[in-house]
Formats: C-alpha cells, sequence, structure tokens
C-alpha cells in the first residue's frame, strides 16, 4: 500500500471515528425527551429494533454465513452471553442516569473506563505500559481522583460505568469477531429478552409504545437505528490504527457532558 493511500486511510478512519463519537456524546438530548419512560422499556427497544435493523444490514450484504460457524462453538457463544450483559447494563445505567439528571456524573464514568482497562489488561492480557504511558495514566487517575474529591461523594454510577464497559471490552477481546458480525450477535443473545419483556409490560398495561405521542414512538424505534448508525462508523475507523490513532474514547465524556448541560436545563 502507498504511503499517499495510508494517509487517505487514516484520515478517513479519523473522520468516522469523530463522527462516531459525535453521535454517541449527543446520545443525552436523544434519551432527554423520554425520560418519562422507564430505562428499562427504553433499553428493550433499543435493543428489539436494532436486531430488526442489523438483520436487515445483514441481509442486504448477504452476511450470514458467519453465524452458523458461530452457534456451533459453545464457549464463544457464552462469552457473548456475558458480553451482551455488561453491554446491556452499561446502557441501562446509563440511560438511567441521564434520565434522572446524572449527566456529569455518567460523563466521569467514561473519563474512568480507560483507567479502567488499563487494569484490566495487566491484569488479564499481560500488557505492559511504557513509562511514558505510565505518567499518563497516572495524571488521568489524579484528575478522576481530585473531580470525586472535589464532588464529595462516591461516584457509584461512574464507577459502574467504568466497570461494565471495561468488562465488555475484555470479553470481546477473549471472543474475536468483527465488528458488525459481533454486535449482531449480541444484538440477536438478547433480543429475545427484550421482545419478552416488552410484551409483558404491554400485557401488564405499562408498555409505553402505541400508548405516548407519536413523537416518543419515533425516538423508541430510532433509538435502535441510531446505535447501528453509530457502529457503521466503526469498522471504517479501524484504519486510522495503521498510522494514526485518532480521537481517543476520552472525546465521548467530554462530547457527553456538553450535551448534558443543554439537556438538563
Amino acid at each position: 500500500m502507498s504511503s499517499a493511500q495510508s494517509r487517505q486511510d487514516a484520515t478517513r478512519g479519523v473522520l468516522f471515528t469523530f463522527v462516531a463519537f459525535v453521535i454517541w456524546g449527543l446520545f443525552p438530548l436523544y434519551w432527554k425527551p423520554l425520560h418519562h419512560i422507564p430505562a428499562l422499556q427504553i433499553l428493550c427497544h433499543r435493543i428489539v429494533w436494532s436486531a430488526l435493523f442489523v438483520a436487515g444490514i445483514l441481509t442486504v450484504r448477504h452476511n450470514w454465513a458467519w453465524l452458523g460457524e458461530a452457534v456451533r462453538q459453545p464457549q464463544k457463544l457464552a462469552i457473548f452471553g456475558l458480553s451482551s450483559l455488561m453491554l446491556s447494563l452499561n446502557w441501562l445505567i446509563y440511560i438511567w442516569a441521564v434520565n434522572a439528571g446524572h449527566v456529569v456524573e455518567a460523563s466521569l464514568g467514561y473519563f474512568i473506563n480507560p483507567l479502567f482497562n488499563v487494569l484490566l489488561g495487566r491484569l488479564f492480557l499481560a500488557e505492559k505500559l511504557t513509562p511514558i504511558q505510565r505518567s499518563a495514566v497516572l495524571l488521568a487517575a489524579a484528575g478522576v481522583a481530585w473531580i470525586t474529591w472535589t464532588s464529595g461523594t462516591v461516584p457509584l454510577i461512574a464507577l459502574s460505568l467504568a466497570a461494565t464497559f471495561g468488562l465488555y471490552g475484555l470479553l470481546r477481546k477473549k471472543a474475536p469477531l468483527a465488528s458488525l458480525e459481533g454486535l449482531a450477535l449480541e444484538t440477536f443473545l438478547m433480543a429475545p429478552l427484550a421482545l419478552a419483556a416488552l410484551l409483558w409490560f404491554q400485557w401488564q398495561g405499562q408498555g409505553a409504545f402505541l400508548h405516548e405521542a407519536v413523537g416518543s414512538d419515533v425516538l423508541l424505534v430510532g433509538a435502535g437505528w441510531l446505535r447501528r448508525c453509530r457502529c457503521c462508523c466503526l469498522p471504517p475507523a479501524r484504519a486510522a490504527e495503521a498510522g494514526h490513532r485518532g480521537p481517543d474514547p476520552v472525546h465521548r465524556p467530554h462530547h457527553s457532558a456538553g450535551a448534558g448541560g443543554v439537556a438538563v436545563r
């Protein structure tokens, strides 16, 4: 590959990464109009509509062959089952936190997350840090500790978000699968439970879908599409890894905190 092509791929990767994190950072503005709907229902809708959206993408791409191989590997299925549980818990906490007015603390969780990832990598993947990297981690840890100390309380929401997302990343490392396929498998594993929960809510007369304003229904359906739209930006972003690392995940809490400042007003 020529150097010009490498630079072009790197630039494209940075652009897609930036778009992905902007979408992610704007999520608080998306969830806030749904604050009257329980977070668990929002999460279930997100999973079910995501499953339908991903199934449509896989059908258009004629990309179902991998699924048969994946379901014949019990160990991989078990790991993906755990990773989908961690991701679902992460999003449940995040949605609840945003709609309960804890956007800043939720954003702090994603500041803590890279530190938690470093710890998991050191403990479970035997990864080593260079002196410069250790200094950067200590500096970031000091910043998080200062924010925590000035707040005067233990940031349980932030720690929960960091832990669940960090464990999710570790599990995905243990069972590698291409980005779209991995997200599809996770979604398909959780979709039956999410659909059963939504049917239960409807049967109990607690379901929000089709019983609220049309705008709420559109947002519930769009929640699944929005996530997949963001995730579709990530595969092209892998090109950035070849040369330029691009925006770091630490950008996400900046976007979320900024959007949260608008959302809570």
